[in-house]
């Protein structure tokens, strides 16, 4: 499974290109402004953090959310938006990771994350096989949120003068879709790239890797487990000897004796055809015993 990015600017159809992979190609599609939207739900982190950070002016009386109220607060204050930014991207990249983690194990052939600010955050782009953007005129940007959200132009220009210029994204990306025609066109490109990504290789690419990965994190836990042994058991191993025959064992306490000062050993030994076992050191008499 490889990951596919999906970009572009507010208003320049990027969900319009979105729905047409989800709903008429069968792609699975992560959509980030969704789980944005479930990352701030009353009651969870987020939530509380924005909050602490923006008070209750920015929450409606049922307390939800006032994206548009918060939107009018980060919009015209760039810190503002990055503090909002850091409350919100770790959840949301922690919740897109769980749904990548689920398609791949249900076996799709590559996932397309559509993710408003693949560029301007840029944590996610190292893990994008394909980096595509929507891309139409700053103008067109402008009457399309005019007309959408019944901005006046003077509010449409201020939100797409917040977000890193479409025409620098379209430098950083792998596949441009152009949404500056009608739809039709768009549709057309939208399919071709649906075509070319279905046809991708990478997918057994990547499935090698991990499988490599994979066998080689289990191969080293499974020796660790076989090899690994107590320190106390290891020390032991490491002071003894290897004893192969009676000559040695009589040879290592004649040694042994020596070295605690005795001038004599007397040993007791039972021998059969199959073991020699020292039964009793009868006398190891030490120097200073002696006259």
């Amino acid at each position: 499974m490889f990951l596919v990015g999906l970009t572009g600017g507010i208003a320049s159809g990027k969900s319009t290109v979105a729905r047409i992979l989800k709903e008429d190609l069968g792609c699975v599609v992560i959509d980030a402004d969704v789980i944005a939207r479930e990352v701030v739900q009353p009651g969870t982190n987020g939530w509380k953090k924005i909050r602490q950070h923006f008070g209750s002016d920015v929450f409606l009386p049922n307390g939800e959310l006032n994206r548009e109220k918060l939107g009018q607060v980060i919009f015209s204050d760039a810190e503002k938006r990055k503090v909002l930014n850091s409350i919100t991207h770790p959840e949301i990249y922690k919740a897109i990771a769980w749904k990548v983690v689920k398609n791949f194990l249900l076996g799709q052939h590559f996932i397309i994350l559509d993710l408003p600010l693949l560029f301007e955050s840029k944590k996610m782009v190292p893990f994008m096989s394909y980096t595509v953007v929507v891309n139409c005129s700053e103008e067109q940007q402008v009457q399309r949120l005019m007309a959408r959200n019944q901005y006046s132009k003077e509010a449409a220009e201020i939100r797409i003068q917040a977000q890193m210029p479409l025409s620098e994204k379209c430098g950083l990306c792998t596949r441009i879709i152009d949404n500056s025609k009608d739809m039709k066109t768009t549709y057309l490109q939208t399919v071709q790239l649906h075509k070319e990504l279905s046809k991708s290789l990478l997918y057994w690419k990547v499935r090698m890797l991990i499988a490599l990965c994979a066998g080689s994190v289990i191969g080293l836990t499974i020796y660790r487990l076989l090899h690994e042994l107590p320190k106390e058991t290891v020390r032991l191993l490491g002071s003894s000897q290897v004893i192969t025959s009676v000559f040695s064992v009589v040879k290592e306490l004649i040694e042994n004796s020596l070295d605690a000062g005795a001038t004599s050993l007397e040993l007791r030994l039972e021998t059969s055809a199959d073991f020699c076992k020292i039964l009793e050191i009868i006398k190891a008499n030490p120097i200073s015993n002696l006259n």
